[in-house]
């Protein structure tokens, strides 16, 4: 059974860019255009105003999933409503 790897999210860069950033690890010892990359984005992704973006959209999530809940209850209940003064009516 072959080992089945996550397959990696691309991101594309211009050829120009990476081969300056390939000349510049040649020049560094233990750099990696892929390493160099990961950290400015782990650096981007902790600055506070992405984070609050981050939470923002997270908190805009799981609102909308409690209003979901909500709306499912209340469906369910005007059912339970209507099923409760058909009886009514009919007795």
């Amino acid at each position: 059974m072959a080992n089945i790897r996550a397959k990696r999210p691309e991101i594309k860069i211009s050829v120009k860019d990476f081969n300056a950033l390939t000349i510049y690890c040649k020049g560094t010892e233990g750099n990696t255009p892929t390493k160099i990359i990961c950290s400015l984005v782990s650096d981007f992704l902790a600055m506070e105003d992405v984070q609050a973006v981050i939470t923002a959209q997270g908190e805009d999530k799981k609102l909308l999933k409690q209003i979901e809940k909500k709306r499912a209850i209340i469906e369910k209940e005007k059912a339970e409503l209507e099923e409760l003064e058909a009886k009514l009516k009919q007795g």
